[in-house]
C-alpha cells in the first residue's frame, strides 16, 4: 500500500521499478539510496525501517530508534565516564554527592495552567539547605502530551535546562537562606522513572550528573526515590 510521507508516487516508483532490474528481473530496489526517506532495501523491497539495520556494532553499539549510538545511559560507559547526548565523556571527579531529604512535597497536574506535577525536596529543615525541585509541563521539551504521563525518560537534554523550554524541569539549588538560593545546579546525564503521576507522585531518579551553572563543578546522584501523595 502506498502511504503519504512514506512512499513516493505510483510514477516514481515506476521509473524506479523499470531502472532496478536484477537478472533479467524487475525490482523495487537494489541498495538503500533506491528507497523513500525511512526506508530500507530489503530483499530487493522497501520497507519501513524498524531498529537499526544493519546492525550497531563497534564504537557505536547501542541502537536508538533506527540510530545506532554509543550510549544511552551511564552503564554503556566506563569508568570514569557519563553518557551525554548519546556519547561516553569522560567527567571529573564529583564535587558534591547524593541528596538526602529530610521533607518533600508534591503538587498535582494543572489543566489551567497546562503545568504539572511539580516535587520538591529538602535535605535541612535549617538554613542554610539545598532545594532538588522537579516540574513536568507534558507537550513542553522532551515530555510528551498532552497530559502527564508514566515512562523513563533522559536527562540532560538542552531544551528541558531551559526554564522557557524544558518539559522535565529538574535541578537543585545550593546554599538556600530563606527564599534565595545562592547557586543553581543542571543535569548533565541520567535517567528518570516515573511509575505514577495520577494521585501521587512516584519515581525514581538515577545516575545523575549535574553541573553548576556558570562553573564546572559536578553534583552526583547516584539514586533518588520520591513517593508522595498530591497535596493540596
Amino acid at each position: 500500500m502506498l502511504m503519504s510521507g512514506q512512499r513516493r508516487n505510483v510514477a516514481e516508483r515506476n521509473i524506479t521499478l523499470a531502472n532496478d532490474c536484477l537478472e533479467g528481473t524487475c525490482v523495487e530496489c537494489l541498495s538503500n539510496s533506491h528507497c523513500p526517506n525511512g526506508e530500507t532495501c530489503n530483499g530487493n523491497s522497501c520497507e519501513p525501517i524498524t531498529g537499526c539495520n544493519p546492525p550497531c556494532s563497534g564504537s557505536t553499539p547501542i541502537c536508538l530508534g533506527s540510530t545506532c549510538v554509543e550510549c544511552t545511559n551511564n552503564s554503556h560507559c566506563g569508568s570514569g565516564e557519563q553518557c551525554n547526548n548519546n556519547q561516553c565523556q569522560s567527567v571529573q571527579s564529583c564535587t558534591r554527592s547524593d541528596f538526602v531529604k529530610v521533607y518533600e512535597e508534591a503538587y498535582a497536574y494543572s489543566s489551567a495552567e497546562g503545568i504539572g506535577p511539580f516535587y520538591y525536596g529538602l535535605n535541612s529543615l535549617n538554613n542554610p539547605f539545598d532545594l532538588l525541585i522537579l516540574e513536568l509541563v507534558p507537550g513542553e521539551g522532551t515530555y510528551p502530551g498532552p497530559n502527564p504521563s508514566t515512562g523513563t525518560f533522559q536527562l540532560g537534554a538542552i531544551v528541558d535546562t531551559n526554564p522557557n523550554t524544558c518539559g522535565i524541569c529538574f535541578g537543585v539549588q545550593s546554599d538556600c537562606v530563606g527564599e534565595t538560593c545562592n547557586e543553581l545546579w543542571l543535569p548533565l546525564s541520567g535517567t528518570l522513572t516515573l511509575t505514577n503521576v495520577s494521585t501521587r507522585l512516584t519515581g525514581t531518579l538515577t545516575d545523575v550528573v549535574l553541573r553548576r551553572s556558570g562553573g564546572t563543578e559536578t553534583w552526583c546522584i547516584d539514586s533518588y526515590s520520591f513517593d508522595k501523595v498530591f497535596d493540596g
